[in-house]
């Protein structure tokens, strides 16, 4: 395999910035503060440049598209359910007193047309919905509101008069 030229892993602050899903700023700053070594930043006709090493070196490891525009949750234990729902999608997410069915189903729709999103923070979103959770325009990759629709339903327990919120995307 070739080792790619040594044109293509040198960025400008806002390319690198683009690549690694973060603010131009954050680069910037980091140039700014010394983060980078001598040989892998510097200045060209008023535009910052960093090197792909030295990006690697103090924003870690180059993340997937995926992982740039969704991560699950802040919290760890509501990701690892997330992520066990995902992986078995005919299982319901209980998530506080709602059950959600289809979980694989929102989280593909919020994949598809959602940008730099926390997932958890969507699906509280969506369960405070009726019907159907329409995402923002803001929110979406095409600037304009996305809609998906599920049925609601309350689940009464006969002993303990508990109410779970059915949620089941369509």
């Amino acid at each position: 395999m070739n080792k790619p030229s040594a044109l293509f892993t040198v960025y400008t602050a806002q390319e690198a910035a683009e690549k690694w899903g973060l603010a131009e700023v954050t680069v910037r700053q980091w140039i700014y503060r010394g983060k980078f070594r001598a040989d892998e930043a510097r200045k060209s006709a008023g535009t910052w440049l960093v090197t792909h090493d030295g990006m690697v070196r103090v924003a870690g490891k180059l993340k997937t598209e995926e992982e740039m525009n969704m991560y699950l949750s802040d919290d760890p234990v509501v990701d690892k359910y997330l992520r066990l729902a995902l992986k078995n999608p005919d299982a319901p997410f209980i998530y506080g007193d709602v059950k959600v069915y289809n979980m694989k189903r929102f989280y593909d729709f919020v994949a598809e047309h959602a940008k730099n999103v926390v997932f958890e923070e969507v699906l509280k979103e969506a369960i405070n919905s009726e019907g159907c959770y329409e995402m923002p325009s803001w929110m979406t990759r095409s600037g304009k509101p996305e809609c998906i629709y599920f049925d609601q339903e309350d689940e009464i327990d006969n002993e303990t008069y508990d109410v779970t919120t059915i949620i089941k995307f369509r």
